[in-house]
């Protein structure tokens, strides 16, 4: 699609190329400006303006649970959040192949995954930034992960029940909720804002994400109501 606006694609492999490198190489050679998809403060700060809409329209919020790729997201949204109310908790998931940051905050250091496959694209990220690990450090509650099967079973809920289309990495929150409660970090009965992040998903991955069965969709929304 990028290609019938004059953009041109660069393809890598992400088993075996580091995309920000690679960025950073292209721009060198031809004078370019690599715009930052998460390290960036300007761009955190931009980040944390949905969980500011989202208060602003709910009200008050005892948990908020946001995707997690490089940071950004979550970095501003944990700022923003706490903001507000102090006591909020800010929670967030990545895919169980790509949990770089979580693996982070539980060993104090930033840790890097060589290739992280994952449905989620937009969370194949190896590590972390320093900044963003910083910020989520201190402001963060913590971070779990989920297998790819639920991030495609929220997908197909956020469909059915909102009738919104979502990309793998857009519903990590809500595929995390499940495992946040049973893991007794977010009790029953409290307002938790869940921010759903994207909705760049191709076709076939959406296709097979509708094919799914609907008894996983029907356990999930019992478990949910």
């Amino acid at each position: 699609m990028a290609t019938s606006y004059g953009v041109e694609v660069m393809m890598y492999d992400p088993e075996k190329d580091d995309r920000i490198a690679m960025a950073a190489e292209i721009a060198k050679e031809r004078n370019w400006a690599v715009i930052p998809s998460f390290d960036d403060a300007e761009l955190i700060a931009g980040h944390g303006t949905a969980v500011m809409e989202l208060v602003r329209e709910v009200g008050h919020l005892d948990d908020v649970v946001v995707p997690v790729g490089g940071g950004g997201l979550i970095s501003g949204s944990a700022l923003s959040a706490k903001v507000f109310n102090p006591n909020v908790k800010v929670w967030g998931v990545e895919p169980a192949a790509a949990n770089d940051a979580e693996q982070s905050l539980e060993k104090g250091e930033i840790v890097t995954i060589p290739s992280p496959m994952t449905i989620a694209d937009g969370a194949r990220v190896r590590h972390i930034s320093e900044l963003t690990f910083e910020i989520m450090k201190a402001k963060v509650d913590g971070i779990v992960s989920v297998p790819d099967e639920e991030i495609f079973t929220s997908m197909k809920l956020v469909a059915d029940r909102l009738k919104l289309v979502s990309e793998p990495t857009g519903v990590l929150g809500l595929a995390g909720i499940k495992k946040l409660v049973a893991d007794g970090r977010i009790e029953r009965g409290s307002r938790v804002g869940v921010v759903l992040s994207g909705g760049n998903v191709d076709l076939d991955t959406f296709a097979a994400c509708l094919a799914k069965p609907d008894d996983a969709i029907a356990q999930m929304q019992a478990w949910l109501s």
